[in-house]
Order: C-alpha cells, then structure tokens, then sequence
C-alpha cells in the first residue's frame, strides 16, 4: 500500500513565515542561520535536514509537529465552467452566481439572462 507524504517544505516554509508577517531576513536573523539558507529553502533548491528545518522554526517560533500538521490552504478557483454556476433565478430570469463559498464576501458576480422580448 502506497501512500502519498510528499510535503512542499518549502512553500509551507514560505505560507507559515508570511502568516506571521516574518520577512526571509527577519526569520533568517531570528533563527540564526543566512537569508540565503531561507531563501534556497522556500525555493526547494535544498532540502533541510530535521535540526536545521528545527532550528529555522524556533525563530517563528513554531515546533515540527505544528509545522507538519498544519493544513494547506485550498486553491481558490478563478475561473469556473458554465455547469458550475449556481442558479439563483426563476423561470422567467435567470441568475447564475459566480464562484462558491462566498460568505463573508463583499462582491456577488451573476451571470444573468433574459428571455427574448423581456
């Protein structure tokens, strides 16, 4: 049984330090190691050991379990196929809403329709 554990170190590396406002030299300087080493890491040119990968997330401060078990956040969808418009009209007019899971957000797009004569 073959099961799927490749982890982007690096963009997971990249999404943590942003989510705590961190630049790759601030990290670098709190963690002890060069902007450079932050950097090739983000960019998976290298691929860190566990004490070096350890060592850079006690400058965010964060421990391996929580940095490994964090989820990735979804990919928001910008373009969406005719079939997935949601239909929020009635038989005369159509309105087809644009996008999904949209509480919480300022802006609805429809895509409406007419029939002829209307």
């Amino acid at each position: 049984m073959s099961v799927e554990t490749d982890i982007n170190i690096g963009s997971r590396l990249s999404s943590v330090r942003k989510m705590h406002h961190l630049s790759q030299r601030e990290l670098a300087k709190r963690a002890g190691v060069t902007n450079g080493t932050i950097s090739l890491i983000e960019q998976n040119r290298v691929s860190p050991s566990v004490g070096s990968l350890r060592k850079v997330l006690q400058g965010i401060p964060m421990s391996l379990s929580d940095f490994f078990s964090l989820e990735a956040a979804p990919r928001q969808e910008v373009f969406f196929a005719a079939g997935e418009l949601l239909e929020i009209g009635d038989a005369t007019i159509s309105y087809r809403q644009v996008g999904r899971d949209l509480d919480g957000q300022a802006l609805q797009m429809l895509h409406e329709r007419y029939a002829p004569g209307s």
